[in-house]
């Protein structure tokens, strides 16, 4: 990835985090729709399928963080 796209990547995506490191379920949808629609898959996917919470739960726990 170039340097620059990189930059403004995490510029535009950090907004969609939380305090605690969670992303609200429809923020997540709309990066998750967007990224199929880059790649043009057309299928339905549930957050299940792609997103493993089991990490920043784990963080969370660790850092004594509420999460949401």
């Amino acid at each position: 990835m170039e340097r620059d796209y990189a930059y403004a990547s995490y510029d535009a995506l950090r907004n969609l985090f939380n305090t605690d490191g969670s992303v609200p379920e429809d923020g997540l949808r709309l990066v998750i729709d967007q990224a199929w629609r880059t790649v043009k898959i057309m299928c339905d996917v549930t957050l299940v399928e792609v997103v493993d919470l089991t990490m920043l739960c784990e963080a969370q726990l660790v850092l004594g963080i509420k999460g949401r």
